[in-house]
């Protein structure tokens, strides 16, 4: 139940957040343009803008030693991201039939460690996938007995702001002398997975037309 409860604050925060810009936020200045991009990133966000984006998933897994090692952490954020599929699709071994697309920036932090941003690739919204998606990263926390915040899931609002953000480290002349930099990463290149566009919308679907899946808690 406390899982439940937990996921059902996340549903509300996610509704609730709409298209409201909070100040407070960091993104805000991405979403408002106060934010000058290089000319890499200005590239890369044209190319994230020919796509629909509707979530953000921002995972910031714990500060281990190990995190600070580019292939120790990406391997890291592959299981999770794959935990999360699982979850959402209830499918442990079929999740690349119907798997929920994304855009992923891999970035490193001021402490050297490394966060994954999830741009979730969906036409669609309804309140199952959004509660189903609450839930299923709720469930993925309390395995690995993460800090709440460790995952955090928002709408996108702005989505040349939100591109801008997620790009902010990415830049010419980056030393790769020691590992392949801020990356950028689909199913494809992160699982070797193909989107199934239509399985996935078909799924998507299905949770629309099912009875509410919000608990009355």
């Amino acid at each position: 139940m406390e899982t439940e409860k937990k996921a059902l604050g996340r549903y509300q925060y996610f509704v609730a957040l709409g298209s409201e810009v909070y100040t407070e936020d960091p993104k805000a200045a991405f979403r408002c343009s106060f934010y000058k991009p290089n000319k890499f990133q200005i590239s890369w966000k044209d190319w994230l803008m020919k796509e629909k984006l509707s979530i953000l998933i921002t995972i910031k897994l714990p500060d281990y030693r190990s995190m600070k090692n580019y292939y120790s952490a990406l391997n890291r954020y592959r299981d999770i991201i794959r935990e999360i599929e699982q979850e959402f699709t209830n499918s442990k071994n079929h999740w690349v039939d119907k798997p929920l697309p994304f855009i992923s920036s891999f970035q490193k932090t001021k402490s050297g460690t490394w966060e994954m941003y999830l741009l979730i690739k969906l036409d669609n919204l309804n309140e199952n996938l959004i509660y189903k998606l609450c839930l299923s990263a709720q469930i993925v926390i309390e395995k690995h007995n993460f800090d709440d915040k460790v995952i955090d899931i928002k709408p996108i609002d702005k989505q040349g702001g939100i591109s801008l953000f997620v790009l902010k480290t990415q830049t010419y002349g980056e030393d790769l002398s020691h590992d392949e930099g801020n990356s950028i990463f689909d199913l494809r290149t992160l699982f070797h997975v193909e989107e199934k566009p239509e399985k996935t919308k078909a799924f998507v679907q299905e949770l629309g037309d099912k009875p509410s899946m919000i608990p009355n808690l």
